[in-house]
């Protein structure tokens, strides 16, 4: 595998090369976020990883630079399959080659966002942290939760941006998943179709909103359940969330996440 992932690595280095060269400097923020995750790529930061759940991601937590400070650390992971079959395909089918590029946007743009805002994501993890210690108020739980998906939902933004901008629908991603014979890359559709369905005939707002939506239940619960609990348990306190008592699952009112995109949680201070 370690040679294979090395093969690959190379090749993923030319595409994000050749998806720089082709964007030209009016890439404007698609070519920033590309820019940002080929510099991490090249850097030897990016891991390849052979599980069926991760398409691409990337993770922060807190570290300590040469003089002691706390500063902010990153770990990205690619699912070697899906990559290595979509670089192939991109060679010769322009569809897979912006599906490329948009999930490369993804994770640069929110890579781009963390590292413009250091000092922001750093409150942010530390405050993660304290949680197995702290006992935050409810207020300050919502504000960690809303902070979290609000970082998580630039990269889908900017990736579907990028799909509005390159003539990227639905009915065109449903066509190509119906036809897919790659079991990886067929999945890796299905989970960008859902994603945009829902957001079909929505203005700004309303797709805003349904994103962070998405983003807080597919990615935020994952990676922090224990935030993802007690931020639920508050719903349950103010009446706009039931947990079953047989399989202790939770079930919200359509404002039940309502509080991702207020302004008085999304701000810093």
């Amino acid at each position: 595998m370690i040679l294979r992932a090395e093969k690959d690595m190379a090749v993923l280095c030319a595409f994000i090369d050749a998806t720089e060269k082709e964007m030209g400097a009016s890439g404007g923020q698609n070519l920033e976020a590309v820019q940002y995750y080929g510099k991490l790529v090249k850097n030897h930061a990016l891991m390849f990883v052979q599980d069926p759940n991760i398409m691409a991601s990337v993770n922060f937590d807190l570290r300590k630079d040469a003089s002691g400070k706390e500063t902010l650390g990153i770990s990205m992971r690619a699912n070697l399959e899906l990559f290595e079959q979509l670089l192939e395909k991109a060679k010769t089918d322009d569809f897979y080659k912006r599906i490329l590029t948009a999930i490369i946007i993804k994770e640069g743009a929110t890579i781009r966002d963390a590292f413009s805002n250091v000092a922001k994501h750093v409150d942010i993890y530390k405050r993660v942290a304290a949680l197995s210690s702290a006992n935050p108020d409810d207020e300050s739980l919502k504000k960690l939760a809303a902070q979290l998906t609000d970082s998580e939902t630039i990269g889908y933004i900017a990736a579907l941006r990028y799909y509005d901008e390159n003539g990227i629908t639905p009915a065109e991603v449903e066509k190509h998943g119906e036809k897919e014979t790659s079991n990886i890359v067929g999945a890796a559709l299905r989970g960008i179709y859902e994603l945009m369905v829902p957001l079909t005939g929505k203005n700004e707002k309303e797709r805003t909103f349904l994103v962070r939506e998405s983003a807080y239940v597919k990615d935020i619960a994952g990676i922090f359940p224990k935030l993802t609990q007690k931020v639920m348990e508050i719903g349950v306190r103010e009446g706009k969330v039931k947990k079953d008592p047989l399989t202790g699952r939770y079930s919200g009112t359509k404002d039940a996440l309502s509080f991702l995109e207020d302004p008085k949680y999304l701000q810093s201070k």
